[in-house]
């Protein structure tokens, strides 16, 4: 079987969806599934990708593209961009890197076994991790499918399915792997195996395949017609009617609509006389392809649909630890969408309400959404199919609920941490900086963050630590300019490292580590300038304590730590803009007394005689202790010039034969700003 277009996965078939299977195949097949006696995996709620090895390192295939280059290494796939973003993509690299560590157990002649001599064969494979699209699941995964492996021809560049004689020799080769893959990734976040057998149980009550059966046999399917034969009989009558006098050109165009061999479109006209009015009608049928193929086959995949629901009740998760819960929590999402659509009246409301009512005609009765898993997959000859069940139903009315479609806007109104109640789990939002001076784009920031978070879990990490020039003013000072801003004094925490988590778990006793997600908010210039900001893996080779965030991929910070962006917002101070804090310094410094309050109230938002009095002491030169100032500046100017392995310029020398020379405030300050411009 041979794949010619499209990306690496292809699509999975429903029964309905093989053109070329009979009624009594379908039939066969249903029967056998009715019986328990139905073999196969569960069709997980993932991210599909194909993984190989050759050239001595593991490969990666998201498209014909990359089977065409044989694959991408890991380097490859840090420098691809992933649709969903950064956290997605994230998701990628560490299953891969995984991967990577797993393959190395195999031998030379196990690596031919499931790669093949020219590594050119990739495994079909899913990656679980989190809440991925309806399923959460508690565990991350890479599960290699049974069936669906792929490998590229480049003779005749075609993607060969592999037969199911060399699938049954892989699935045998990982049997006997996975002890090895799970000692080699002990401590890893992911693991690597193959996706489980399974027999289906069947259904406990015979009538449901009889009523199936008897429902489709109505609807004009039996005996050795084809799928492709039943939707031509249901097609071609409307067609033939639209173009009266030209019945021979009706059966081209929905052999065309089928797939099937068909005149082109420029024969086509010439049959209908190239009458205008007859070529804007085969026009018209070709716009609704779609829709003319649905009504079709929807008797066929309803009755499919029913009897899928039954076969999958009760079926769960290898993936999922609390089936009851997960299932209630996928209720309960359902419902608030069904309730959300239902009340929506803006942009898009007529095609809401006609997604709404195709789905819950398929979803019945929201008590029917009774399985974590999102399907089975199983085998017929060389064909794999699968049963979904309501997953169908559920992820359209959970795809218009959370991201909306077209003109209609998302309709989830749920806070994040509505969401986290239903999974067990809490979260503190922290904002973390120095802070010299905060200011009102910084309280933006900080609102940006409470209002995704919950203003109730998000707060401010800072330390008191002084060290002139840079950092002049104590925790205490920070805290009245804090507030002079709006900021909670209740949400602002002192902390010597905001980025340890020794910090959380000492300044939030009352929560659960294994419970907890802890989520940091920094401005994109820190992201993009900061080196803590890398997310370098550790000299073991396991990963940094703090991860970009990823919304469907974050774990509780006994693991982790997760950072994510905060806008930078621009606003003028006595109608400068702001560029930094030191440039703030220096410039309120240089300031008399009256545009010293001006500056105080469009750096804050508002005026106060106590936050001015902290200004004054700290940033007039004339007001600080010189001697205190002089020690501070000489220490800070002796640093740089120790940490730049040579004199800073223009710094003052010391040595053991030197006594430190006298500078005045003045002078010090000369020498400070100077340094400062080259921040």
């Amino acid at each position: 079987m041979l794949l010619k277009e499209g990306g690496a996965a292809g699509h999975l078939q429903h029964l309905y969806d093989n053109r070329d299977l009979t009624y009594n195949e379908l039939e066969s097949i249903l029967t056998k599934a009715s019986q328990g006696n139905l073999v196969g995996t569960e069709k997980t709620d993932g991210f599909n990708i194909y993984l190989g090895y050759n050239d001595g390192r593991a490969k990666a295939v998201r498209n014909k593209t990359d089977f065409r280059n044989n694959g991408m290494d890991a380097r490859d796939l840090m420098n691809r961009e992933f649709k969903g973003g950064e956290g997605i993509k994230k998701i990628y690299n560490d299953a891969f890197a995984a991967f990577e560590q797993a393959v190395q157990t195999l031998s030379e002649q196990e690596k031919q076994i499931l790669f093949g001599r020219d590594g050119r064969t990739f495994l079909n494979t899913e990656i679980m991790a989190g809440l991925t699209n309806v399923i959460n699941y508690d565990s991350n995964a890479l599960s290699i499918h049974r069936s669906g492996h792929k490998r590229y021809k480049p003779e005749t560049d075609e993607i060969e399915v592999i037969p199911p004689e060399e699938l049954s020799r892989i699935s045998q080769m990982l049997d006997t792997a996975t002890d090895r893959f799970e000692q080699a990734l002990s401590g890893v976040n992911f693991r690597v195996q193959q996706t489980a057998l399974q027999k289906l149980q069947g259904v406990s009550d015979k009538t449901i395949l009889d009523n199936v059966l008897k429902q489709i046999r109505d609807a004009g399917f039996s005996g050795d017609m084809t799928v492709g034969d039943y939707m031509y009989s249901r097609i071609y009558p409307a067609v033939a009617q639209e173009l009266g006098d030209f019945p021979k050109v009706a059966e081209q165009l929905t052999n065309r609509l089928l797939g099937k061999p068909a005149s082109n479109l420029t024969i086509l006209k010439k049959e209908v006389g190239n009458q205008q009015v007859f070529i804007d009608k085969i026009s018209n049928i070709l716009a609704q392809e779609k829709q003319l193929l649905g009504q079709a086959i929807e008797p066929i995949e309803n009755s499919i649909h029913d009897f899928a629901v039954e076969l999958l009740k009760g079926v769960q998760s290898a993936y999922v630890l609390n089936q009851e819960d997960e299932v209630g929590r996928i209720k309960a999402e359902v419902a608030d969408a069904i309730k959300a659509i239902q009340e929506y009246e803006g942009e898009g409301k007529e095609e809401a309400w006609g997604i709404l009512a195709k789905q819950l005609k398929k979803l019945k009765n929201i008590e029917n959404v009774n399985t974590s898993v999102e399907g089975f997959v199983f085998q017929i000859g060389d064909q794999v199919y699968k049963f979904t069940g309501n997953f169908a139903p559920v992820n359209q009315l959970l795809g218009l609920f959370r991201y909306g479609r077209g003109n209609l806007p998302p309709l989830k109104k749920a806070a994040i941490n509505e969401v986290l109640d239903q999974v067990g789990k809490q979260l503190i939002a922290i904002y973390p900086g120095r802070f010299h001076p905060f200011h009102k784009g910084h309280k933006t920031a900080y609102d940006a963050l409470a209002s995704k978070y919950g203003p109730e879990n998000t707060y401010i990490f800072t330390s008191g630590k002084v060290e002139l020039p840079k950092s002049p003013f104590t925790f205490e000072e920070k805290l009245k300019m804090m507030q002079l801003a709006g900021i909670d004094p209740q949400k602002v925490v002192r902390v010597s490292t905001p980025y340890h988590a020794r910090e959380i778990a000492f300044n939030f006793s009352d929560k659960d580590p294994a419970k907890t997600i802890v989520i940091y908010g920094v401005s994109q210039k820190d992201m993009n300038e900061d080196p803590r900001f890398a997310f370098k893996a550790k000299q073991d080779g396991s990963q940094s304590y703090l991860q970009p965030y990823a919304e469907n991929y974050i774990e509780t910070m006994d693991k982790h730590a997760y950072v994510t962006t905060v806008p930078t917002v621009e606003f003028t101070v006595l109608g400068v803009p702001v560029t930094s804090a030191s440039e703030l310094r220096r410039q309120f410094a240089s300031l008399n007394e009256e545009d010293q309050v001006q500056f105080i109230t469009d750096l804050f938002g508002n005026y106060s005689e106590e936050v001015h009095a902290i200004m004054r002491s700290k940033l007039m030169p004339q007001n600080v202790n010189e001697d205190l100032f002089a020690n501070e500046v000489m220490n800070i100017l002796l640093e740089m010039s120790l940490a730049g392995d040579g004199a800073v310029e223009g710094a003052p020398m010391i040595n053991d034969k030197e006594k430190p020379r006298k500078y005045n405030s003045k002078e010090l300050i000369d020498l400070v700003n100077k340094e400062l411009e080259n921040e």
